[in-house]
């Protein structure tokens, strides 16, 4: 925010709004009406994607009736970023709350004090927003070097036709070009097939864990992984909604 002056409190760089169409051409815009919803300065069709001077001029299209700025700093530039592409980076060490209704059923009791290293539960309101997360993190991954063995496991007992959630997630992958990336190894496995699998990876995603309705598919899928019996290396839990399970992990996850 501007800190002085006649804007102050406004933001000090502007703000404009376009709409990307990646799987429509422009002669499918002007085909289907879009263009006269949205107005074609703000549009992005498949051609603008595959030329990045034409997708710069428009960019600069829609900016230049704004107002200019000067440069920003490096850290207002980090703060810009990290609204539009979160990265969150939580340490954990902590244990179960016992006044769990689940952990008072199960009669069971924390011994000691566990340590969860390198794992990041994320929730978001729909599962279509929680996949794409995921595959643009993936995306990211690939682009900086992080990774290049990366493994999605998903559960079970979301009530939809078997194999659903795969198809989805694969289908993603594929509209990025993720399933052909060169030097990318890309697997998905359900959630009970991980143990056999996920010491190879980089990287790990379980994703949609709020489907996980009972107390013994987390003690025997979940728990070893995240406690690190299995697999040692960084993991991103995603969730779509709250749930018993989302409730306990933030209680166990304590955020720094």
């Amino acid at each position: 925010m501007e800190q002085a002056g006649n804007f102050q409190g406004k933001l000090k760089f502007p703000v404009a709004v376009g709409c990307v169409f990646v799987d429509l051409t422009a002669s499918d815009i002007i085909n289907l009406c879009i263009d006269q919803v949205i107005p074609l300065g703000q549009l992005f069709c498949m051609e603008d994607l595959e030329d990045s001077h034409v997708f710069n001029e428009k960019i600069n299209g829609i900016m230049e009736k704004l107002f200019t700025i000067n440069s920003l700093s490096r850290e207002e530039a980090r703060i810009v970023k990290q609204v539009i592409y979160p990265v969150i980076k939580v340490n954990y060490s902590g244990q179960v709350d016992r006044s769990l209704e689940e952990e008072q059923q199960t009669g069971k009791e924390e011994k000691e004090r566990k340590e969860i290293l390198n794992v990041q539960l994320i929730s978001f309101e729909h599962y279509v927003d929680e996949f794409y997360y995921v595959v643009d993190r993936i995306h990211h991954l690939c682009q900086t070097g992080a990774a290049r063995n990366i493994t999605i496991a998903y559960p079970l007992n979301r009530f939809l036709r078997r194999g659903t959630v795969k198809e989805f997630i694969s289908d993603l992958l594929k509209s990025r070009g993720l399933l052909a990336k060169r030097g990318l190894t890309l697997k998905l496995f359900e959630l009970e097939q991980l143990s056999d699998y996920c010491r190879s990876t980089d990287y790990l995603f379980i994703v949609d864990i709020n489907s996980i309705r009972s107390t013994a598919v987390y003690e025997r899928q979940l728990r070893p992984i995240i406690e690190g019996k299995i697999y040692n290396g960084p993991i991103m839990l995603t969730a779509n909604k709250p749930s018993w399970l989302t409730k306990k992990l933030k209680n166990r996850l304590a955020q720094r």
